[in-house]
């Protein structure tokens, strides 16, 4: 597999941690972007397309981590969270975090390094799809969804309805949220979208490894 199939973002305050956690993922195929603070990972996700998000709960002793995750969900664009950490008891609301889709395993753990393996077997079935004629058009909308949510996340909330659609006015979040909630309207912008990735994909060959 060629470099970056699947990106990895790292957050830890345990530097030995995300080198650790590094060297074992950033391997053919994935990429591990790691960063120690809260912050890092705000300016990490705002620059760059996430498929796996590894987060700890306890930076500098605060326990902000989850709370992090919580907020910045709507930006992470589908991709799988995960909060590893060795202080489950300071997580503020499990329950909000699990309902949104979020795992939580413990930091060391026989779950760790079974995460690890999944991570891996997931960049693999992405550059099998990637690769296969035959499921190019699924991978195609599944990363077209993916990207779409997290631009229009980068845009912004705004809730000034400015684009006409259909006769009717829309906002950012609105459009936003008819994707996530697989309207029909959500729906046709997907499917304008996706088309024009498979256009591009076909003019390039990218689909045939090329």
């Amino acid at each position: 597999m060629p470099d970056a199939i699947y990106r990895i973002l790292a957050a830890d305050d345990d530097e030995v941690w995300l080198a650790s956690t590094k060297e074992l993922l950033d391997d053919e195929g994935l990429r591990v972007d790691t960063t120690p603070s809260t912050a890092g990972a705000t300016a990490l996700v705002a620059a760059s397309v996430y498929d796996a998000v590894l987060f700890d709960v306890r930076f500098n002793s605060r326990p902000i981590g989850d709370r992090w995750v919580l907020e910045h969900l709507g930006s992470l664009g589908g991709a799988v969270v995960v909060i590893v950490t060795g202080h489950r008891d300071e997580i503020a609301d499990p329950h909000a975090l699990i309902a949104r889709g979020v795992r939580i395993i413990t930091k060391g753990g026989e779950e760790q390094t079974e995460l690890q393996w999944e991570l891996k077997g997931r960049a693999r079935q992405k550059w099998d799809m990637l690769n296969s004629p035959r499921h190019a058009a699924t991978a195609v909308a599944n990363e077209s969804e993916r990207v779409f949510l997290n631009w229009l996340a980068r845009l912004g909330g705004s809730d000034i309805k400015n684009t006409v659609i259909g006769g009717h006015s829309y906002s950012l979040s609105d459009l936003r949220r008819e994707v996530e909630a697989g309207s029909d309207l959500g729906k046709r912008l997907l499917l304008m979208y996706t088309r024009h990735v498979e256009r591009l994909i076909n003019r390039t060959g990218l689909h045939h490894g090329h």
